[in-house]
């Protein structure tokens, strides 16, 4: 199955919902206005709007092909070079026979992209599948794992439910199908310690979720005994009641949550025990906020934006975007996890798609060495999140979440069975 990348799909979003009179401030706002500008063949503000989003966020490979895109028809022949080049290096989605670098074809430099684009053709793997799921239309997001009793848990966007997989391998519903008005289930952590599930729910509407309801009701984190599966409480809006929404949640050792993306912030807090969310990290902070990671002594959030992955110092709230190597891209993250000293991401939002291993600095401030550990896997229709288990990353190989047409879910025979794929780590 052919799909945009996640990006294409944030800035499709992103550009219908922003409104002609406002005051473009994000790289996304900027990037939009560049792709206008191209449309109506003016270059020179092409170039201007392309230029401040890529001084938003200077790591997206996107926004370096739209700078050198932008160069090349200003006739700024060695910008455009670099930055296509550097595009190269980092996506395999850089279309080198636009029209626009015609003129740059025969530059030495194009042979080096070339080959970039060529390597992100071969595909590089260390996965095997671990296990699949014979109900199709499930539409998960997300896996999770519990060494106590070997069972993996599976938040189903679609089908608005949570399925349990043990050690035999048998598949049960943990959570029923819409059980406590839970709506489709993105991100997912286990309390260990206290044995408790959180399940961020959400309402859609893209994807669309089975018999939501147009209201916000569904939207907020539950919370469910591990052993029983029962309802332990849930959490649906702030103080003031305004309703609360988030994409990933993480969870430090004393069981408080950390949830990113939220429609108050770009990353909320809420403790073990409260009833309401708090903003941890206000939305202008950082753009674009998804996947997001803990490290193991509670001191830093990571937390996966459009530009790259900010480390956040949770005592302090203060936060820096980790610094890397040209040649390294952070962008895209959808899932993020911290293991050993290291990040292990999938980057859904790049293309190809790909699973990759950042090694941190002792500081956790830069990433010192980074290893792809796959890309161009046959089962991957946008890979989303997964889990560490021991020495193994467990995750979700094929989400299919544009399994659907006009707001309804393709026929069962159009659905593939849900992947998921283990990495070991060591």
């Amino acid at each position: 199955m052919k799909h945009k990348s996640a990006w294409c799909v944030v800035l499709a979003v992103c550009a219908v919902a922003l409104v002609a009179a406002q005051e473009p401030r994000t790289a996304i706002d900027f990037n939009r206005l560049a792709v206008e500008a191209f449309q109506k063949q003016d270059q020179a503000a092409y170039l201007q709007h392309s230029r401040k989003a890529h001084e938003l966020w200077p790591n997206h490979p996107r926004l370096m092909f739209h700078l050198a895109r932008a160069q090349a028809l200003s006739g700024n022949r060695a910008e455009a070079l670099q930055w296509l080049e550097r595009a190269a290096q980092l996506a395999g989605d850089v279309d080198v026979n636009d029209a626009a670098f015609a003129a740059l074809q025969d530059a030495p430099q194009m042979a080096a992209i070339r080959q970039h684009l060529e390597e992100w053709k071969r595909p590089r793997s260390a996965s095997s599948v671990a296990f699949r799921l014979e109900e199709r239309d499930l539409i998960p997001e997300n896996v999770a794992w519990d060494p106590a009793t070997q069972t993996f848990f599976i938040g189903a966007i679609y089908k608005r439910k949570i399925v349990a997989r043990d050690r035999a391998g048998k598949v049960r519903d943990f959570v029923a199908s819409k059980q406590d008005g839970l709506g489709g289930v993105l991100g997912m952590k286990l309390d260990l310690k206290r044995r408790r599930l959180w399940a961020v729910s959400y309402n859609g509407p893209n994807p669309p979720v089975m018999d939501a309801p147009p209201d916000e009701h569904l939207r907020g984190v539950f919370i469910f005994d591990l052993n029983t599966g029962k309802l332990v409480r849930k959490v649906t809006s702030f103080a003031d009641g305004e309703p609360l929404s988030a994409n990933d949640v993480v969870l430090d050792s004393q069981g408080n949550a950390y949830l990113s993306s939220c429609r108050r912030g770009a990353v909320c807090r809420v403790g073990a025990e409260d009833a309401t969310a708090e903003v941890f990290l206000p939305s202008e902070a950082i753009g674009f906020v998804n996947g997001i990671a803990i490290s193991d002594d509670d001191r830093y959030l990571f937390v996966a934006h459009g530009n790259g992955v900010e480390r956040v110092e949770i005592a302090t709230h203060a936060h820096i975007t980790l610094a890397h190597a040209p040649g390294i891209s952070l962008s895209g993250a959808d899932g993020l996890s911290f293991y050993k000293g290291s990040l292990v991401a999938v980057q859904n939002g790049l293309q190809p798609e790909r699973v990759a291993r950042y090694w941190l600095s002792r500081d956790m401030s830069r990433v010192e060495r980074a290893e792809i550990l796959e890309v161009n896997n046959p089962h991957f229709i946008i890979p989303t999140t997964g889990c560490i288990a021991g020495e193994t990353f467990y995750y979700m190989a094929n989400s299919n979440l544009r399994a659907f047409q006009e707001g309804k879910i393709l026929p069962w025979e159009n659905l593939v069975e849900p992947v998921i794929l283990q990495i070991r780590l060591e």
